[in-house]
């Protein structure tokens, strides 16, 4: 586990992020990441932030203590900031994030908006029994440029099990494909493949016959050829859903396709 460095910069930092009056608001969310065949997952992390931002912590677990974080990596609106980790002793991780002086000595804030600012990777501790696994914020203290404290959210999110590349099917597809489910009608478990012909980020989500999200899976990267992911009749706080007619959709890059599936109990 990497440990937390430039310990000076950081308690200075640190220090700004408590006991400060709280001003404006913002979200940190987890995306539903991908555990991949391997057992190692990734997760993106977006901020929704109605002031700037210039510096971030928090904690993140995932339940069962399966992973342990390899790297965290500033994208997206995150620009030129570093971000700094260490595990805590209930095996959650902290993370604190802020302007990178070795890159920039110009402070450095997230502007308002919304958007992606961290990927974390981790690596498998122990076997993963389950096809998702929860993943959970605490502790979560934002600072402005004045080192005034932000009132901050998080939205939970998930990894999902990826099984890799259907054996059946060419290697690369020529075009963007999403396959009908099987078996359809399914309980309590069903199928989703997908194709890719170049890599690309993709989401798959499930809905309800009112347009309700019900599950939504991210996934980032993956390579191009075929994935299947199954889908065990849960939604994103991991309870069963009822029986009854489901959409499924995939985007990936400017290709949106929906089919529906039937559930049985």
């Amino acid at each position: 586990m990497h440990r937390l460095r430039s310990f000076t910069i950081i308690g200075v930092f640190a220090l700004l992020l408590y006991g400060q009056t709280a001003m404006g608001d913002a979200t940190l969310q987890l995306s539903n990441g991908v555990i991949n065949g391997d057992n190692s997952a990734s997760v993106v992390i977006q901020i929704m932030n109605t002031d700037p931002v210039a510096g971030v912590q928090f904690d993140l677990t995932d339940a069962g203590n399966y992973f342990t974080i390899d790297t965290v990596r500033v994208i997206g609106r995150a620009g030129d900031w570093k971000a700094h980790y260490n595990e805590l002793p209930d095996g959650s991780v902290r993370v604190l994030a802020f302007v990178d002086t070795d890159i920039s000595t110009t402070p450095s804030v997230i502007d308002s908006g919304a958007g992606e600012v961290f990927q974390v990777d981790f690596t498998k501790v122990d076997e993963v029994p389950a096809d998702s696994v929860a993943l959970n914020f605490s502790g979560i203290v934002l600072a402005d440029s004045s080192g005034e404290g932000i009132t901050a959210s998080g939205e939970d999110g998930y990894l999902t099990r990826i099984t890799g590349v259907a054996e059946s099917a060419p290697a690369i597809p020529n075009n963007f494909e999403l396959k009908q489910n099987y078996p359809n009608p399914f309980n309590p478990t069903t199928t989703i493949a997908f194709g890719l012909p170049k890599t690309s980020d993709a989401k798959l989500t499930v809905y309800n016959l009112l347009g309700q999200e019900i599950k939504t899976m991210a996934f980032r990267g993956l390579s191009a050829g075929y994935h299947t992911v199954e889908w065990s009749g849960t939604n994103d706080q991991g309870y069963r859903v009822e029986s009854g007619i489901y959409f499924y959709q995939l985007r990936a890059g400017n290709f949106v396709q929906t089919k529906k599936m039937v559930m049985l109990k």
